[in-house]
């Protein structure tokens, strides 16, 4: 019997053996042994005859038996390991809270490349993790995933609640067991919506852009009422959804952030944008440059990109525009600027990037569709110009005017501080999740 300090270097050489020299697709199953109180769980195995894909827990992740908490099965698309997309960040968030209240399995349905695997293995929170992807597959239909589940369905141990990540996702309640337990109450369903669809539906058709799932008001509404709680990102869309299916089911979840501020420097210099390659950002930014941008460049400011976005422009002639591309640490990116934007005018939900730039105390200027559900923090922790005319006049009034700008910053932090800590935005979901 290997026990103590042995017992974790036993426990480190496997880890070596077993991460680190593992084929990547011909990856085997590493039993750990318990040492002590601390069950040691098994990190990473592939079953090609169940055509599953990866199952493994973090390995920094040892920890005490959580055989008294619920479980909850998440089910995603995002890639919540890395930086880059709003949408990764709200799942990564969610996931850091819901690994603290529960044990949680996490089904993953996307792509998954070699480098995410050690990238997942970091991720803060104590989660199982299921690929039920298949190389070289990313784009695939409904169905696939529906049949990749239903593979793994009968192994998967019984959970209280099953959390569907986007409302787009939510065809997987097909294949979810609504059946009660003997002697339990049947299992729970939320979903964490991101964006009104129906609403983001009709905006792209006004700007006549393709969208991937699209939903009308009816479908929308139907979809909802198979939940027992949806979660909303931010006020507007709280309150629409409130109208469809009553008070009682929905769960206002804003998007937690920890002020981070910035030094606000004497003459503004540097202005930032900080996206993903979304179309939306693309053709926010395409406009920004070509309405916008030349009454800036006149007064020798740069306009730095940073994110996926910024492989959409690399071939820019301008040499004030800098293409800095994708950032490991997100909190980088912010350290140098002095003034953020967001430019896009159409798209639905709460925009991440712009709360992330107030949670940097920097001034942020924006569209209307870049701050809703942040209407009423126009004038005091953020700046929306409602034509292009005014986005340069802004933009150019703050350069040079150092004391706006650090009011504008102070506020923004206040906001991040009083509304967005994580103890206000989960309290609710907390609250449902133990009744």
């Amino acid at each position: 019997m290997i026990k103590g300090n042995n017992a974790s270097i036993v426990v480190a050489i496997l880890r070596w053996h077993y991460i680190v020299h593992a084929p990547f697709l011909d990856l085997k199953i590493g039993d750990y042994p318990v040492c002590n109180d601390l069950q040691i769980q098994p990190v990473l195995s592939f079953q090609r005859a169940a055509g599953v894909g990866y199952y493994f827990l973090p390995p920094n992740q040892v920890f005490k038996s959580k055989a008294l908490m619920k479980r909850i099965v998440v089910i995603t698309r995002a890639k919540f390991w890395l930086q880059g997309a709003g949408f990764w960040a709200r799942s990564r968030e969610m996931l850091k809270f819901l690994s603290r209240q529960a044990r949680v399995m996490v089904i993953y349905m996307g792509p998954l490349r070699r480098r995410d695997i050690s990238l997942v293995r970091q991720f803060e929170g104590p989660i199982k993790f299921i690929w039920i992807g298949q190389p070289g597959k990313d784009e695939v239909p409904e169905i696939y995933w529906k049949a990749q589940f239903e593979k793994i369905s009968g192994r998967l141990p019984e959970a209280e609640t099953y959390f569907i990540d986007q409302i787009s996702n939510s065809f997987m309640l097909d294949v979810l067991p609504y059946e009660t337990w003997e002697g339990q109450a049947r299992p729970r369903f939320i979903v964490d919506m991101h964006d009104l669809v129906s609403a983001r539906t009709i905006k792209h058709q006004r700007y006549k852009i393709q969208e991937q799932f699209p939903l009308s008001t009816d479908e929308e509404r139907q979809i909802l009422d198979r939940y027992d709680a949806v979660i909303c990102i931010q006020q507007n869309e709280f309150n629409q959804v409130v109208q469809w299916i009553g008070e009682s089911k929905c769960l206002l979840v804003p998007h937690p952030l920890e002020p981070r501020p910035q030094l606000i420097r004497e003459k503004a210099r540097n202005i930032g944008f900080v996206a993903s390659r979304w179309h939306a950002n693309v053709n926010g930014l395409n406009r920004f440059i070509k309405k916008v941008w030349p009454r800036l460049a006149e007064r020798g400011v740069y306009l730095h990109l940073h994110g996926f976005i910024a492989e959409r422009f690399k071939e820019t002639s301008d040499p004030q525009i800098v293409p800095n591309g994708y950032c490991w640490d997100l909190h980088r990116c912010y350290e140098h600027m002095d003034i953020m934007i967001n430019p896009v005018f159409y798209g639905a939900g709460l925009k991440i990037k712009s709360v992330e730039a107030m949670a940097h105390g920097l001034p942020l200027v924006t569209t209307e569709e870049g701050a809703s559900g942040l209407e009423h923090l126009d004038g005091s922790a953020l700046l929306i110009a409602r034509s292009d005319q005014q986005f340069a006049n802004i933009l150019i009034e703050l350069i040079d005017d150092k004391a706006r700008r650090e009011r504008l910053a102070q506020q923004a932090i206040n906001y991040v501080t009083d509304h967005l800590s994580e103890q206000h935005c989960f309290t609710p979901l907390e609250k449902f999740l133990n009744t």
